[in-house]
C-alpha cells in the first residue's frame, strides 16, 4: 500500500516525509501550520489582530510548535 508524504520543506532543506492526509500535500502538523500561518496573514491584510492560540505545552512537540506560532506572529508583526 503506498501513501503520500508531507511535502512541508523544512529549514534545512529536507522534506518532512511524514504521511500526508488524505487527499492533501501535508501532514496534520504541518496542514495546521499552513492553516494558522494564512490566518493570520488574512487578519493582517484586513488589518485586524490575531490571537495566537498557543496549545498545551506538554511535549517537546508542542513545545516547538508554540514558539514557532510566537516568531510568526512577532514577525508578522514588525514587517
Amino acid at each position: 500500500m503506498s501513501f503520500k508524504y508531507c511535502q512541508h520543506v523544512k529549514e534545512n532543506g529536507t522534506l518532512c516525509r511524514s504521511a500526508a492526509l488524505r487527499g492533501r500535500d501535508y501532514c496534520y502538523f504541518h496542514l495546521r501550520l499552513r492553516g494558522r500561518r494564512m490566518g493570520m496573514a488574512q487578519a493582517r491584510a484586513r488589518g485586524e489582530r490575531w490571537r495566537v492560540q498557543l496549545p498545551a505545552l506538554e511535549d517537546m512537540h508542542a513545545v516547538q510548535a508554540g514558539l514557532m506560532q510566537v516568531l510568526c506572529a512577532g514577525h508578522r508583526q514588525h514587517r
